[in-house]
């Protein structure tokens, strides 16, 4: 009859240590499909952001006009479009920087930083973007504030820099 017991016991081990096993698998894919939703829901918020600060440009001439001189001339521009300038490129760059963190954390693809990586860094190829940079880097974090001055120290100013 002992032995009995011993089978049951046994037995029940068993289911349990299944039991056990199914409920961590469960737990796993949960948590990997909440990660996935996390890191949709972080790109989508971002993507917002991003489009939010190019669609200013769109819906204001003023800005846009700012943005222009400050690319190609940065001394001509008046005191108002130099606030208007550094305004918008302190959100750009505070935006991309967020993102930048959120790509490093793995909570961003690679193919949506890689496009806004490119066009900040086709940004940082002009020359008032690189002066206003000059006074403003120390406003972000180290490690983005090192990243953007890499592709400052070895790209050379093009494009930007015949208006």
């Amino acid at each position: 009859m002992s032995m009995d017991w011993d089978a049951i016991g046994a037995i029940a081990n068993i289911l349990g240590a299944i039991g056990v096993i199914y409920s961590l698998v469960y737990l796993g894919i949960q948590i990997r499909n909440q990660n996935r939703e996390s890191q949709l829901a972080a790109a989508t918020e971002l993507a917002s952001q991003w489009s939010a600060s190019m669609s200013d440009i769109a819906v204001s001439p003023e800005l846009a006009k700012a943005l222009e001189i400050g690319f190609y001339k940065p001394e001509s521009l008046s005191p108002h479009q130099y606030l208007q300038f550094s305004s918008h490129l302190n959100r750009v760059f505070r935006d991309v920087e967020t993102m930048y963190i959120q790509f490093l954390a793995g909570r961003l693809s690679g193919d949506l930083w890689n496009g806004v990586s490119v066009s900040t860094i086709e940004l940082t190829q002009c020359i008032g973007v690189r002066s206003w940079w000059a006074t403003r880097n120390g406003w972000f974090g180290d490690t983005f504030a090192n990243y953007i001055q890499h592709h400052i120290d070895t790209l050379p100013v093009i494009g930007c820099n015949q208006g």
